[in-house]
């Protein structure tokens, strides 16, 4: 079995998805899964929009953050009013879908990024 850390290591972001689409039962369970996530003080403060596109069997995804720049301005941007996100601005995503690729190896990891301040 993985530990923890076998599993955080093995972790990659995915940006090339097969057009299978996801089910579901699965969408579910991730966003589930996503309310369980911690938030500040503890509010909950997230809401979910899940946008399906044809396009927990082998899922990739990638943390998109910049949202909130897409959002921005006066009226937001057209593709933020495509989504019809009901009176929510968007900070962040995840891109999810079944990879194309398998994971690439773990780049070395840098040296010298570590203080300790006891």
């Amino acid at each position: 079995m993985n530990s923890t850390l076998d599993i955080i290591k093995k972790r990659r972001s995915v940006r090339s998805f097969k057009r299978e689409q996801i089910a579901d039962s699965e969408i579910a369970a991730i966003v589930e899964a996503g309310t369980y996530a911690p938030s500040g003080r503890g509010d909950q403060s997230w809401h979910f929009t899940v946008v399906q596109n044809t396009g927990l069997l082998n899922i990739g995804s990638c943390w998109i953050s910049g949202l909130d720049l897409l959002a921005a301005g006066e009226g937001g941007s057209p593709a933020i009013k495509k989504l019809n996100i009901p009176g929510y601005k968007p900070y962040f995503s995840v891109a999810l879908g079944f990879k194309k690729n398998e994971n690439p190896e773990a780049a070395p990891r840098k040296e010298n990024n570590i203080n300790f301040v006891r």
